[in-house]
């Protein structure tokens, strides 16, 4: 199973490395020129029966007991390629916004899906021995 997906739509870039440091992911989200990463505690990851769906909170705002602001997941295809190739891959990013409960009109939860395209690929992590041997 690949280890690192690099996901695009439009200005949305999303780099998810399940193997970035022993035993923690990474993922970082880029929209524009706004950036952000998070680390394994800061990455949810919920079997479906659809597989795998990896999210992350963009934005979240605790107000009053209240949480309100927008998540952001997509789908982890399940493929079976050999380690040192690279598949092409189509998987679904999905926005969740949970608006403030006092905000009018009282919409509390919108979705919204865009399509992610890119590269899924095994991560070859070569010790540090191997690589300055001459």
């Amino acid at each position: 199973m690949p280890k690192r997906f690099a996901l695009k739509h439009g200005d949305i870039e999303v780099d998810y490395d399940t193997a970035a440091l022993p035993g923690c992911a990474v993922l970082s989200y880029k929209d524009g020129n706004a950036v952000k990463s998070f680390t394994s505690n800061e990455i949810t990851t919920t079997q479906t029966p659809l597989g795998p769906l990896v999210s992350v909170a963009l934005s979240r705002i605790l107000d009053g007991g209240a949480c309100f602001g927008e998540s952001f997941g997509f789908f982890v295809p399940d493929l079976d390629a050999p380690s040192w190739k690279t598949e092409k891959i189509s998987t679904a990013g999905i926005y969740l916004e949970r608006s403030d409960p006092n905000a009018h009109p009282e919409v509390l939860e919108s979705y919204r899906c865009i399509e992610l395209e890119g590269t899924a690929a095994e991560t070859v992590i070569v010790p540090l021995e191997e690589a300055s041997a001459p």
